[in-house]
């Protein structure tokens, strides 16, 4: 997600990561936080995706690829995902995008129960 932001702030002529967080009205460090894998709440995304002039589902599923998670967070590894997923991993993505901040944590963690459990089968 962080890259395609980061594409268009160059096409927009958004110098620092900081002018895009001061111009979007998000607190400083959202951008930062989202290369370290937090997922920012729906309204920053909002905000971020109307300053740069490009959509939610841009920054949340690209152009039509399936780079849904980012693979900062050391938790998670991305892997191709089968052809099959592919059209409910985008399902899902515009799920997590509706969330608030507090259900959002509540479906890191327990994704990350899931993927614990997981590793141990």
């Amino acid at each position: 997600m962080r890259d395609r932001i980061i594409k268009a702030m160059k096409e927009k002529g958004i110098a620092s990561m900081a002018e895009l967080e001061r111009q979007a009205g998000v607190p400083s460090g959202t951008l930062r936080n989202m290369g370290q894998g937090h997922m920012p709440s729906t309204e920053k995304v909002k905000k971020i995706a109307s300053t740069l002039g490009i959509s939610v589902d841009y920054i949340v599923n690209g152009d039509g690829e399936n780079d849904v998670f980012s693979n900062a967070n050391p938790m998670i590894t991305k892997k191709e995902p089968k052809k099959a997923f592919g059209s409910a991993i985008k399902e899902f993505a515009a799920i997590i995008c509706s969330l608030d901040d507090q259900n959002m944590e509540a479906l890191v963690d327990y994704a990350r129960y899931l993927l614990s459990k997981q590793e141990r089968d």
